[in-house]
């Protein structure tokens, strides 16, 4: 078993699709993944799965990503997570309301797996990842990442990110 396989990674969005491919992703890379879709299942998920990473979409129906990560960072046993926003918001207003509710990083949808994996990769540590180069992941995985794409964004890469512009 990989270091990689006991990293516990819980992911939030209401949007189920939006959930479960970036979920699907994050098991190729060896991760131990939970998804969930709504922030009251996430605080629930996350006090029993214990997450070292949380994946934390901003705007839900039932209770936005900022009062999530609030309410998070109040419980002691999950003291030490790493959180990060994957929202479409992301001016500089919802990144400062994000750092002030918790938010270790903030990432804008739709968000590049090569810079998601380098984000990861940094957290876990380089090791703990298979490979620090981006790989060619089956199509529904990739195809996950199509909506909302931007000609000046571009979704996906077959090579290795550059480096990683300032997060949060």
């Amino acid at each position: 078993m990989s270091r990689t396989s006991r990293r516990r990674v819980l992911v939030v969005d209401n949007l189920a699709d939006a959930a479960d491919c970036l979920a699907m992703l994050l098991r190729l890379w060896g991760y131990d993944v939970q998804a969930c879709y709504g922030g009251a299942e996430a605080l629930e998920i996350a006090r029993k799965y214990r997450p070292q990473v949380v994946l934390l979409d901003i705007g839900m129906p039932d209770m936005d990503g900022f009062e999530v990560s609030r309410r998070l960072r109040d419980q002691a046993a999950l003291a030490g997570i790493v959180i990060i926003a994957i929202s479409g918001y992301g001016n500089e207003s919802e990144r400062s309301r994000g750092r002030l509710a918790g938010f270790d990083h903030h990432l804008l949808k739709p968000v590049e797996p090569c810079l998601l994996q380098e984000l990861l990769s940094r957290i876990t540590s380089a090791a703990d990842l298979a490979t620090s180069e981006t790989q060619a992941f089956p199509a529904i995985v990739s195809a996950c990442f199509v909506s909302g794409n931007s000609p000046t964004r571009p979704v996906f890469s077959d090579k290795k990110c550059a480096g990683i512009p300032d997060l949060i």
